[in-house]
């Protein structure tokens, strides 16, 4: 609703995340980790964001914890040259900012 349904594309990878939450070995937890800060690393078209909408991931994996209904921003830098995490927002603080 917030973007347009023209705007919108499911990611199948992203179901990949969800599986960290389960049973997995090492080896399968990395990949899926790996593949995700691959992801984060690409910089979305000039004057345009990119915005994932997904869960929280483990303790120690991904991102991490993210506050319940929360935000993470993150400055991708490009393929292989990493990226930053500017902030992790609460859905209190994310709405105070539109006050």
């Amino acid at each position: 609703m917030a973007f347009g349904a023209e705007n919108v594309q499911v990611d199948p990878f992203l179901f990949e995340i969800y599986k960290l939450s389960g049973t997995l070995s090492s080896l399968e937890q990395n990949k899926i980790v790996e593949s995700l800060h691959s992801l984060l690393e690409i910089q979305p078209p000039p004057r345009s964001n990119q915005v994932i909408i997904a869960h929280s991931f483990p303790k120690g994996l991904g991102l991490g914890q993210i506050p319940d209904m929360g935000s993470v921003v993150v400055k991708p830098h490009g393929p292989g040259k990493g990226y930053e995490v500017i902030s992790q927002l609460s859905l209190s603080e994310l709405t105070s900012l539109l006050e």
